[in-house]
């Protein structure tokens, strides 16, 4: 299974669990549903909690997603989800820990990546505020991402 199937996949079981959020998902419905075996499930289960999302099973093989407004933590599943009908945001980069993700996405841009393009971390370490001030975010306590424009207007 390639890369773009595994994260298709994640979205897939991602979208059942938070249509039934808070409700126990039987293991057997998310087979039927994905074409998938118990251990493909169990391990993308356990990818999806390790971004952060609570995700609770029973002995008897249901699965509950629970609070997902309560994530402790950036999960670029769960961020590749809800910008998955975006037209605008639709593509992003995560990053545990970044400088600056000012300087990381001004580098793409003149890379010359379209526009649309979030660059997203849980830590930047060498940021900066207005005018130029420092500015320092511990991780997990603020929203740390830039967004790549590229206006249809002369400099």
């Amino acid at each position: 299974m390639g890369n773009d199937e595994k994260t298709q996949l994640k979205l897939d079981l991602l979208s059942i669990l938070l249509e039934n959020q808070n409700k126990l998902v039987p293991s057997l419905f998310i087979e039927r549903e994905l074409g998938i075996t118990k251990e493909i499930i169990y391990k993308q289960i356990n990818f999806l909690r390790n971004e952060g999302l609570t995700i609770d099973f029973t002995s008897d093989g249901n699965y509950m997603l629970s609070n997902v407004s309560e994530i402790k933590k950036i999960s670029p599943s769960y961020i590749k989800f809800l910008l998955k009908e975006n037209t605008f945001f639709n593509d992003f980069i995560y990053f545990n820990e970044v400088g600056s993700t000012q300087e990381v996405i001004k580098k793409y841009a003149q890379d010359g990546v379209p526009q649309g393009l979030v660059i997203i971390s849980d830590l930047q370490y060498s940021g900066r505020g207005r005018k130029g001030r420092l500015w320092y975010s511990p991780k997990g306590e603020n929203l740390l991402f830039s967004c790549l424009f590229r206006p249809n207007f002369d400099p």
